[in-house]
Protein backbone atom coordinates (compact mmCIF):
# COMPACT_ATOMS: atom_id res chain seq x y z
CA UNK A 1 0.00 0.00 0.00
CA UNK A 2 0.90 3.95 -0.90
CA UNK A 3 -0.04 7.13 -0.16
CA UNK A 4 0.40 10.56 -1.52
CA UNK A 5 0.55 12.66 1.38
CA UNK A 6 0.61 16.16 2.09
CA UNK A 7 2.10 17.70 5.50
CA UNK A 8 1.52 21.04 6.70
CA UNK A 9 1.19 22.65 9.96
CA UNK A 10 -1.61 24.19 9.64
CA UNK A 11 -5.07 22.12 9.79
CA UNK A 12 -6.91 24.26 8.55
CA UNK A 13 -4.65 24.01 4.97
CA UNK A 14 -5.46 20.64 4.73
CA UNK A 15 -9.10 20.78 5.87
CA UNK A 16 -8.97 23.31 2.59
CA UNK A 17 -7.06 21.03 0.34
CA UNK A 18 -9.40 17.90 1.41
CA UNK A 19 -12.31 20.02 0.80
CA UNK A 20 -11.59 21.19 -2.88
CA UNK A 21 -10.39 17.56 -4.10
CA UNK A 22 -13.67 16.56 -2.69
CA UNK A 23 -15.80 19.19 -4.76
CA UNK A 24 -13.62 18.66 -7.90
CA UNK A 25 -12.25 14.87 -8.02
CA UNK A 26 -14.80 13.20 -5.79
CA UNK A 27 -12.32 11.85 -3.14
CA UNK A 28 -11.24 13.09 0.33
CA UNK A 29 -8.52 11.39 1.79
CA UNK A 30 -8.00 11.05 5.47
CA UNK A 31 -6.53 13.74 7.47
CA UNK A 32 -4.25 12.63 10.97
CA UNK A 33 -1.65 14.06 13.23
CA UNK A 34 1.42 14.20 11.73
CA UNK A 35 4.70 14.49 14.33
CA UNK A 36 6.55 17.91 15.61
CA UNK A 37 3.21 19.46 15.48
CA UNK A 38 2.26 18.82 11.79
CA UNK A 39 -0.70 17.60 10.31
CA UNK A 40 -1.19 15.00 6.95
CA UNK A 41 -3.44 14.82 4.39
CA UNK A 42 -3.27 11.16 3.30
CA UNK A 43 -4.83 9.71 0.08
CA UNK A 44 -4.78 6.06 -0.56
CA UNK A 45 -3.77 3.86 -3.63
CA UNK A 46 -6.61 4.11 -6.36
CA UNK A 47 -6.39 8.33 -5.26
CA UNK A 48 -3.09 8.47 -5.47
CA UNK A 49 -3.07 7.07 -9.07
CA UNK A 50 -6.20 10.10 -9.73
CA UNK A 51 -4.81 12.77 -8.10
CA UNK A 52 -1.07 11.88 -9.63
CA UNK A 53 -2.87 12.48 -13.09
CA UNK A 54 -4.51 16.11 -12.05
CA UNK A 55 -1.18 16.96 -10.42
CA UNK A 56 1.10 16.38 -13.45
CA UNK A 57 -1.12 16.94 -16.38
CA UNK A 58 0.69 18.05 -18.76
CA UNK A 59 5.04 17.68 -18.79
CA UNK A 60 5.22 21.48 -19.61
CA UNK A 61 4.28 22.46 -15.82
CA UNK A 62 5.98 22.84 -13.34
CA UNK A 63 6.89 20.27 -10.51
CA UNK A 64 9.93 18.93 -8.22
CA UNK A 65 11.78 16.72 -10.51
CA UNK A 66 12.47 13.94 -7.30
CA UNK A 67 8.90 13.80 -5.88
CA UNK A 68 7.92 13.32 -9.82
CA UNK A 69 10.24 10.04 -10.44
CA UNK A 70 9.71 8.79 -6.73
CA UNK A 71 6.03 8.54 -7.34
CA UNK A 72 6.47 6.91 -10.78
CA UNK A 73 9.07 4.56 -9.60
CA UNK A 74 6.25 3.65 -7.00
CA UNK A 75 3.85 3.50 -9.78
CA UNK A 76 5.85 1.53 -11.73
CA UNK A 77 7.24 -0.92 -8.91
CA UNK A 78 2.85 -1.37 -7.89
CA UNK A 79 2.51 -2.19 -11.55
CA UNK A 80 4.56 -4.97 -12.15
CA UNK A 81 3.95 -6.42 -8.50
CA UNK A 82 0.21 -6.56 -9.91
CA UNK A 83 1.35 -8.01 -13.16
CA UNK A 84 3.38 -10.54 -11.51
CA UNK A 85 0.46 -11.21 -8.75
CA UNK A 86 -2.15 -11.36 -11.59
CA UNK A 87 0.14 -14.42 -13.32
CA UNK A 88 0.49 -16.08 -10.70
CA UNK A 89 -3.24 -15.85 -9.72
CA UNK A 90 -4.31 -17.16 -12.98
CA UNK A 91 -1.77 -20.04 -12.84
CA UNK A 92 -3.14 -20.85 -9.44
CA UNK A 93 -6.81 -21.21 -10.82
CA UNK A 94 -7.21 -18.01 -9.06
CA UNK A 95 -8.68 -15.70 -11.78
CA UNK A 96 -10.05 -15.74 -15.13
Amino acid sequence: MFYISFASASKDFLVWLQDTTKRLLHFEGYISKGGRGTWQLRFAKKESYLLFDKMFYHKSISFLDRKFIKAKTIFRTDKQNKSVSDETGKRAGLRG
